[in-house]
């Protein structure tokens, strides 16, 4: 029986970030060397506008509040079809697409996050 992953590159986006900003938190060597590798993205001001918005609480904080927004997400960080049964309701899509997608998509760009993410993070999980 083989074992396969399918990573998730929202999820790896968020965690990044989250990340950046909680240098205490114990990361598994893999999330060490992504971390490392887009250390950059601290450089970026919608970065800073990132991490001012989590400090005045005009955002979530919480890594898990993002991976379940992560997979209620496309590729390009906009959001999906509302499903009644995801728990991602109206209020959610109109707080992150006022809030969060403005910033994120910024960073996201910028940092070319998809080229990296299949140049530099996938073939570390295969």
């Amino acid at each position: 029986m083989k074992i396969s992953v399918k990573t998730n590159q929202n999820i790896i986006f968020f965690e990044v970030l989250i990340s950046l900003l909680n240098n205490d938190r114990k990361i598994h060597p893999l999330g060490e060397k992504i971390i490392e590798e887009f250390k950059d993205i601290r450089k970026i001001e919608a970065y800073n506008e990132f991490r001012r918005s989590i400090e005045e609480k005009k955002i979530p904080s919480h890594p898990w509040q993002y991976i379940f927004l992560s997979v209620n997400l496309n590729d390009s960080l906009t959001t999906k079809p509302l499903s009644p049964n995801d728990g991602f309701g109206p209020n959610r899509v109109k707080s992150y697409n006022e809030n969060i997608f403005p910033i994120v998509s910024r960073i996201h760009t910028k940092v070319n996050f998809k080229g990296r993410y299949k140049t530099e993070i996938l073939p570390e999980y295969d």
